[in-house]
């Protein structure tokens, strides 16, 4: 899956990685901008996946298609929670609607978009775009017999094997129709281990982001 909008280079990525996160927390003014946003669309994410060993690119580019679709459904399953709950004042669109539409503006086939462009194609007021470097430290084949093992010994990871089998940078950012700027964003970086897959990650980094989103009605608490 190919995207056009904003990417954040593998270069940024790996500084992430290197040197820890960083968590923009915005002024009360990012609230005024936002205050009139009713609908808003989750892109599917552009997601970069590197440390694995012996696969082609091919490979590599399926699973980064199918990991981009993951992130996106999870992403969208932490705001719709936050909606139903009623802590969140915009709606989601569904991601059917946005993968029909953005695909008949011909966005997977290089078909270079603005931000308020893709509003427009999208009838929404903003988008949220987001970023995912994975950093594989061992395949998920070596993380499943590992994890096997664990559960055989029942007394935790074996010495040395409790270090993380992989490690996620992400950067997420909301674009406003309007301006067309970008008037929120958040970054960090998380470890996995043993027992966790891309999904709990990114279930992580959604309860960590929900603290200083704009679009949450209680700030502080995560959805």
């Amino acid at each position: 899956m190919k995207k056009q909008l904003l990417s954040l280079s593998v270069l940024v990525c790996a500084v992430l990685l290197a040197g820890g996160c960083t968590k923009r927390i915005q002024n009360t003014e990012v609230y005024a901008q936002v205050a009139g946003h009713r609908v808003i669309a989750i892109i599917p994410p552009e997601v970069a996946i590197n440390g694995i060993k012996k696969v082609n690119n091919g490979t590599i580019r399926e699973l980064q298609q199918k990991e981009s679709l993951n992130f996106q459904q999870r992403m969208y399953s932490w705001m719709l929670k936050g909606k139903i709950e009623n802590r969140i004042f915009v709606s989601i669109q569904k991601l059917q609607e946005t993968n029909d539409r953005l695909e008949a503006a011909g966005y997977f086939d290089d078909q270079p978009l603005t931000p308020s462009q893709m509003c427009d194609v999208l009838g929404v007021d903003a988008i949220l775009v987001s970023n995912y470097l994975v950093k594989k430290v061992m395949t998920d084949a070596q993380a499943q017999n590992l994890g096997l093992a664990v559960w055989k010994a029942g007394v935790g990871a074996p010495r040395g094997m409790r270090g993380p089998t992989n490690k996620t940078a992400v950067n997420l950012q909301i674009f406003d129709k309007q301006t067309g700027r970008m008037v929120w964003d958040y970054s960090n970086r998380l470890n996995g281990d043993i027992k966790s897959t891309p999904a709990t990650l990114v279930d992580d980094m959604m309860r960590m982001a929900s603290q200083n989103s704009p679009y949450y009605y209680r700030r502080g608490k995560s959805i």
